[in-house]
């Protein structure tokens, strides 16, 4: 009984003072924290929260149900628990689903005639019953597709009038693109590293092939690295390693075969055995 503190008593609690008071609506006395000499608050923490739930049930029912209101009556934002407390709002009804609501006041009258819900339900009407314009009914309508031949390889493809109206849609493709421009001269093709050690290997053992991955000459849609110069149907090609997979050999002797030519294929990491490369090319160019 002696340790129990007696009212308004004040102690000290490292930088701050406190007071033994009891609370003001129920009575229970608690240590409160002295703020310039006066307690901090009168309530506990209890009748604290207790009073703060009342003050938030009585906004909730005065923004709900403010006064009673009735058709065509107007208030301000602030009354009604709106964000824009200085503009008006009209008590209005929709004229569809007869929902009553608060509706923001422009210009006099009300800003829209219908809740969210239905405008919503009119929009999606809307959209369902107008079918979405396509083709010759679209605004954008530009005229369609225009078959084209293709000036490199003579094959008829579809462009647009706005490639055509641009100087393009000239080519079928990428690569038929890439083979005009450099028989024109557009493009500087030189050979790599591996093309360039093959180049090296043909001059000084004298091999009977020379140099055309330059696009000096055109084998259907391939363009080999290598042709034979004694009239004989066969070229050479090299692989790098990262360009070219185990899949691409099938199909690039076949591309030559179509063509009644013998291609003998080397990848890069061979070149380093200059005697294996050159007895290779021997056997390949020696009639069977």
């Amino acid at each position: 009984m002696d340790n129990i503190p007696e009212f308004n008593e004040i102690r000290k609690q490292g930088l701050r003072y406190e007071i033994f008071k009891p609370c003001s609506d129920c009575g229970n006395p608690r240590w409160v924290r002295l703020v310039k000499g006066l307690p901090r608050n009168q309530r506990c923490l209890k009748c604290q929260t207790l009073v703060a739930q009342k003050a938030r049930q009585a906004k909730v029912i005065r923004q709900n149900n403010p006064t009673n209101p009735q058709i065509e009556d107007i208030r301000r934002g602030r009354d009604i628990g709106k964000y824009s407390a200085a503009n008006k709002y009209i008590w209005h009804a929709c004229e569809l689903c007869s929902k009553e609501q608060w509706v923001l006041i422009v210009k006099g009258k009300p800003n829209h005639n219908i809740c969210l819900d239905c405008q919503l339900k009119e929009r999606l009407k809307k959209a369902h019953s107008t079918p979405y314009p396509t083709g010759k009914n679209h605004q954008n309508w530009k005229g369609g597709e225009l078959k084209r031949k293709c000036l490199q390889c003579g094959e008829i493809f579809n462009s647009t009038r706005v490639r055509v109206r641009k100087g393009y849609g000239k080519y079928c493709s990428h690569s038929c693109t890439i083979i005009a421009s450099i028989k024109n001269g557009l493009l500087e093709w030189r050979p790599s590293k591996p093309e360039q050690r093959m180049l090296d290997i043909i001059t000084r053992h004298n091999l009977p092939f020379k140099y055309t991955g330059d696009g000096q000459r055109w084998i259907g849609r391939c363009n080999p690295d290598f042709i034979n110069v004694n009239k004989t149907r066969q070229v050479i090609e090299i692989f790098g390693v990262h360009w070219h997979d185990i899949l691409d050999v099938s199909k690039r002797i076949e591309a030559f075969r179509r063509h009644r030519f013998g291609c003998l294929i080397f990848w890069e990491d061979e070149l380093t055995n200059e005697r294996n490369v050159v007895a290779r090319i021997k056997r390949f160019i020696k009639p069977s």
